[in-house]
């Protein structure tokens, strides 16, 4: 204990326990009456007084070293929590940014979407088509897509790659509950040498996917 919760505690502390263990000391040697006697008693009171001291001191330094060592943890555990905290809320807010504002297939569109997607066939073939007003060459990707489930969006992925480079184009479809229907997506950029063209059409909510090369 650092500190004396009372005035009883002290009591027992400076001047009760001193004065019986030297009473005890004085009954056990059996010393008499007289000055010497005395003089054994106040130095054996000193003593004990003096020993009481010492352990109440380390006990104080005891107190105050456990109140620093308190205080470190405590302000310790407060920076964690306090970074705890914040990254849980980066967390959210990422969380909450994906589920809202992740382009028009987000996961929030994805979540309350009763629509189920699948690819009925899927095909690449060369074209040409006219790209303001002037003809143009390229590939397009022609997909039949049907929905199965209720009315509601579903979001097509196409991509097509080849000697010249990897394309990529996204659509979000709202479809009746039974719809069937056809797309076409055309892709200008590579040019009559392209070569090894392979595309994939991917529909969803669903995990059907068509992915051919020709």
């Amino acid at each position: 204990m650092s500190e004396l919760k009372s005035d009883k505690e002290s009591w027992i502390f400076w001047v009760v326990w001193p004065v019986a263990f030297v009473s005890f000391v004085i009954s056990e040697a059996e010393l008499g009456t007289g000055w010497w006697n005395w003089v054994v008693a106040i130095f054996v009171f000193f003593i004990v007084f003096g020993l009481l001291l010492a352990f109440v001191d380390a006990e104080r330094k005891l107190q105050n070293h456990s109140d620093e060592m308190l205080e470190l943890l405590y302000n310790d555990m407060e920076r964690k929590k306090s970074f705890k905290n914040i990254a849980i809320s980066v967390v959210i807010g990422i969380l909450l940014f994906l589920i809202f504002f992740s382009g028009e297939d987000n996961i929030w569109n994805r979540i309350t979407t009763d629509a189920k997607c699948s690819v009925v066939s899927a095909n690449v073939t060369d074209d040409s088509f006219l790209i303001s007003g002037e003809p143009n060459y390229g590939f397009s990707v022609s997909t039949i897509l049907k929905n199965s489930g209720k009315d509601g969006n579903v979001f097509v992925h196409v991509s097509l790659s080849s000697s010249e480079g990897d394309l990529k184009r996204k659509q979000t479809v709202f479809m009746k509950a039974g719809e069937t229907r056809s797309l076409k997506y055309q892709f200008v950029e590579p040019t009559v040498n392209a070569t090894n063209v392979r595309y994939s059409v991917t529909c969803t909510p669903s995990s059907d996917k068509n992915d051919n090369s020709e």
